[in-house]
């Protein structure tokens, strides 16, 4: 599977689906859907953003959210995140890479 199913071409293009997110009723409603598991002091959270419309996984660590890995469907998505919870159970201090969704580190 590919780590990164959609990506921005640059940070003003995901900066307006963002923006766009925030109109909508879909805000909210996203979170009905998330898978959340606190580990420690961490956090991993699956979601299907409005802005990116992708089901992705973030993990909150140091209260910084890191996204880790994205997904084409909710299948997908529940298996992801139930191998980061015990990524993150078995190494609380794994070494976490963003996928850079927006292109900011370029």
């Amino acid at each position: 599977m590919k780590k990164i199913i959609k990506k921005f071409k640059n940070a003003g293009e995901g900066y307006g689906a963002f923006l766009t997110s925030l109109t909508s009723k879909s805000t909210q409603d996203f979170r009905k859907k998330a898978m959340n598991t606190e580990i420690g002091n961490q956090v991993v959270d699956t979601v299907l953003p409005a802005d990116t419309d992708t089901w992705e996984t973030g993990i909150k660590r140091k209260g910084i959210w890191i996204i880790v890995q994205q997904y084409p469907d909710k299948k997908s998505a529940t298996k992801g995140h139930a191998k980061w919870v015990e990524d993150i159970t078995r190494n609380p201090k794994i070494k976490l890479k963003d996928i850079d969704l927006w292109n900011i580190g370029k």
